[in-house]
């Protein structure tokens, strides 16, 4: 039972989260808000201000709270680039690494417990290919960061495979959102209006296009 005390703590988060509407502090609308404050305190805390930011992500990703994106594309309008792009790597990385150490013990040992052939060969062909899987799936536009996470530790993966994967996987995404946080900073700073149009550059519509093709190219270079 001390296994599941920890998954337990996350379902209880994940419940105040939405009941207490936690989620509301989680806006743009705020940062707008509040940004020479928030600037002003990075400015006088250089090394507090981004621990503080990669434990934040890093706890979210570790109680499931659906807040990734958001966090993301603040990292991106609160920090430089390039230094934004490894504080939201390192934290999303750590989240996940934590997260799938504490469902790995509980998850597979009620797998193993209850699994049928057919998930028993799906688990084989995933265990077999689970590098390609992995980044596949971190690349796929939209994919269930949480979800992924948890079928790692239901599946068996290794430790060290699954940390690589999580951080070299995440590397495009994190560019996209990192790229629309800055585009954020400049509209408001130009004090323009803020659009999807005005949003959405061309850079960030090429890293789109990235991110699209690359699952594409990896399913050819596995066809040959």
């Amino acid at each position: 039972m001390t296994k599941w005390l920890p998954l337990l703590f996350i379902v209880i988060v994940l419940t105040a989260f939405f009941l207490l509407e936690i989620n509301q502090y989680f806006s743009f609308t705020l940062i707008k808000t509040y940004h020479p404050q928030i600037f002003a305190f990075i400015t006088e805390h250089p090394i507090l201000s981004p621990l503080l930011f990669m434990t934040l992500y890093a706890l979210t990703v570790i109680c499931l709270l659906p807040v990734g994106g958001f966090l993301s594309i603040a990292g991106g309008f609160l920090f430089e680039e390039p230094i934004s792009i490894f504080y939201i790597l390192i934290g999303s990385t750590l989240g996940a690494c934590t997260l799938f150490t504490l469902a790995r013990g509980p998850l597979r040992t009620l797998y193993l417990n209850n699994a049928r052939e057919q998930l028993k060969k799906i688990d084989k062909k995933f265990k077999k290919n689970s590098i390609q899987f992995l980044l596949f799936l971190r690349l796929i536009p939209f994919s269930p960061f949480w979800l992924v996470n948890l079928a790692c530790a239901f599946f068996g993966v290794k430790f060290w495979r699954f940390a690589w994967t999580t951080f070299v996987g995440n590397i495009i995404p994190t560019l996209i959102f990192v790229q629309i946080g800055a585009q954020f900073e400049t509209l408001i700073k130009a004090g323009q209006e803020i659009s999807v149009h005005s949003i959405f550059n061309w850079r960030i519509i090429l890293l789109l296009l990235t991110l699209a093709l690359v699952p594409l190219l990896s399913i050819f270079f596995k066809k040959r």
